[in-house]
């Protein structure tokens, strides 16, 4: 009998790669062949090689993603869409996931995905409405981003004294968390429309920058402010897919010694030493509450707050500096989280995530297994001439950026020349390449035997 092969597509190395690489051992325990696939670097020509029965992708909503499930179809391989954003839908992420038909770029979904492995039964419904997807293609499993979380998982996540030591922090002191998402804030708009296919138009992108932009100005004055009241360890968290250039030349013009900026670290190790987060308006504040952390949500621009996601709620919300420091202070001495809050939390976990229980990946696994064993694919290899003109150019360009960025000199000139880096973010840019994805997925593999 033919072994069978999987392919598991990392859409982001810092936010996925844990939980496809744990996907990937209990795939290879069930007897099937499975390749990951870094997103960042080869793409169609692996799925050509590869001839995989099954892909699993992260998203079809992008034209990436749309153009890969379509470039499946042609080789007669299945595609699973196992969600890396997957949570809460406010109005502007239905918006963005499922805009008018003649601007998607996955024109009929029920053609395109083959399962559909999604994080809530609400999540689930919003996704038969807008796309009229049968109900039997959809499958919940919560999100394997969350297993981390629990145990087993959470046995490998970095101890407080690692931590410490690693970021040169005070063992002794609280560590305040900014966790920032305020990606478009630093959008080149020069290269907008091609650096980016998710937003529906340039009119929108320009409306986030600007909002972003003040709402990021506000936070970072606020977040420093508080670095020079309070006597603690005060960490900004970049987004993986945001830029730390804003915080570099601020921290440098400030010269606050108590302040780290980390990009290139798993949010779980720094979540789980953290003593307080603060953001404005992103998911992973929601991963701290599977910590019982303080959260507080920063809305300092009155304007914009009809714009939060239903999340803050488990949060304290802050609208000054004032009210601010009084919340920092309150868990800085030990103060408990209100109930209300933790209430809160709890309702929302149950409607939007399903069971943060540890088990969300092997619910995906036996998803995947199931559907495997009871269809009968034949992929083969054949070239697609409506997709070739994207798929070359891509590649190709895949490719000459892999050779680039791996080589340190080249690296450095080139974003030199293109992106204006300056030397102060090219050093702080080399944890970012120090490590290939290879020797990323094999140190997880080996974290997970230790503990699973």
């Amino acid at each position: 009998m033919e072994e069978k092969r999987i392919l598991l597509n990392v859409h982001n190395r810092f936010r996925d790669t844990l939980g496809l690489t744990y996907l990937k051992m209990l795939l290879e325990k069930k007897g099937y062949k499975v390749k990951l696939q870094d997103g960042n670097t080869d793409n169609f020509f692996i799925m050509f090689k590869f001839l995989p029965h099954v892909i699993v992708l992260g998203q079809v909503i992008q034209f990436h993603g749309a153009t890969m499930a379509k470039y499946a179809k042609v080789l007669g391989t299945h595609v699973v869409n196992l969600w890396t954003e997957g949570g809460y839908l406010d109005k502007l992420a239905i918006d963005s996931f499922f805009p008018p038909k003649e601007k998607r770029c996955t024109e009929n979904y029920d053609e395109a995905i083959d399962l559909n492995l999604v994080w809530s039964k609400n999540f689930g419904k919003v996704f038969i409405k807008k796309t009229g997807m049968k109900q039997d293609k959809i499958k919940i499993c919560g999100s394997p981003r969350f297993d981390i979380y629990k145990l087993p998982l959470s046995k490998i996540m970095m101890n407080r004294k690692s931590f410490c030591k690693k970021y040169r922090l005070d063992p002794n002191k609280k560590n305040i968390l900014y966790a920032e998402n305020l990606i478009f804030a630093s959008m080149n708009m020069k290269h907008a429309d091609k650096s980016l296919d998710h937003v529906e138009t340039l009119k929108l992108l320009k409306f986030l920058k600007k909002t972003q932009s003040e709402i990021r100005e506000l936070a970072t004055n606020n977040f420093f402010r508080l670095a020079k009241e309070i006597n603690a360890n005060f960490i900004i968290k970049i987004h993986p897919w945001g830029s730390a250039d804003y915080y570099i030349k601020r921290l440098a013009k400030e010269k606050l010694k108590n302040v780290t900026i980390i990009k290139r670290e798993w949010l779980w190790d720094v979540l789980n030493n953290t003593d307080i987060l603060l953001h404005t308006n992103t998911t992973a504040s929601t991963e701290a509450w599977f910590l019982n952390k303080p959260v507080i949500t920063m809305s300092f621009i009155k304007k914009y707050e009809k714009d939060l996601a239903k999340f803050v709620e488990g949060s304290n919300i802050v609208r000054n500096y004032k009210e601010l420091l009084k919340w920092i202070k309150h868990y800085i001495k030990g103060g408990k989280i209100p109930n209300g809050i933790t209430n809160k939390r709890n309702m929302f976990t149950r409607e939007w995530y399903y069971r943060v229980d540890g088990k969300s990946t092997k619910r995906a696994a036996e998803f995947i297994d199931n559907y495997i064993k009871t269809h009968d694919i034949k992929p083969k290899r054949r070239m697609a001439k409506h997709l070739i003109k994207y798929i070359f150019k891509h590649d190709l360009r895949r490719v000459i950026k892999h050779f680039i960025y791996n080589r340190k000199m080249l690296r450095n000139i080139y974003l030199k020349l293109r992106w204006k880096k300056s030397a102060d973010s090219l050093k702080f840019m080399e944890e970012e390449y120090s490590k290939g994805f290879n020797d990323m997925v094999k140190e997880i593999e080996d974290k997970i035997r230790a503990v699973v």
